[in-house]
């Protein structure tokens, strides 16, 4: 069972997980094109038996740092749930994250122009009062902050028979004009950021 699951409060549930985008795996997929490359090379121009054996010991790093690369990957989990934003990355080291969504200021987003080609980038969860914790390379990081605005802007959206939220005096949504309540920092209707929240 997931550090996530293990983990759930009393009627919580995930909503989404995200994961480390795939490119962790290419510098030991490289790395064992180079070794199968130069055994194969040695092998047809007979070089001396020193190079077959350099390119063997490559193809063997390249596993042992793909390996190292699998264990990272399955072993980082980012969770948004119902109620919190829940991120664990390490075995023997860890290190977690567990945010109260109305404790979350933002989600920031950092991709280069590779990055967005392959979906790739670097979340950074803000909390109050200044709390930043950063995370690379995350795959569809642009889904992960929607998700978290959406569960945010859920915390104002009425239950079946709920009376309608008071939002007297709080600020308008600049992207679909709603008013919100004033202790909010994304719009409950759209998830929008609200300009000074």
């Amino acid at each position: 069972m997931s550090y996530v699951d293990e983990n759930l409060l009393p009627g919580e549930k995930v909503v989404y997980r995200a994961h480390l985008h795939r490119i962790i795996y290419t510098g030991p997929l490289l790395l064992a094109i180079v070794g199968i490359a130069l055994i194969v090379t040695a092998y047809m121009l007979e070089w001396p038996l020193a190079s077959l054996l350099a390119g063997g010991v490559i193809v063997v790093i390249a596993g042992i740092i793909a390996l190292a690369s699998y264990i990272r990957a399955s072993s980082s989990e980012f969770a948004v749930t119902n109620r919190r934003v829940v991120i664990k990355v390490g075995i023997v080291r860890r290190h977690t994250l567990e945010l109260l969504l109305q404790k979350v200021e933002g989600i920031g987003v950092d991709q280069t122009v590779f990055g967005r080609m392959i979906n790739m980038g670097t979340i950074t969860v803000i909390g109050t009062g200044g709390s930043k914790e950063e995370f690379k390379q995350i795959a569809n990081p642009l889904e992960f902050r929607h998700q978290v605005q959406a569960q945010t802007a859920g915390d104002y959206e009425p239950a079946a028979g709920a009376p309608l939220l008071q939002t007297t005096g709080g600020p308008f949504c600049s992207k679909c004009g709603t008013q919100n309540p004033p202790d909010a920092s994304f719009c409950y209707r759209c998830g929008q950021k609200l300009v000074g929240a």
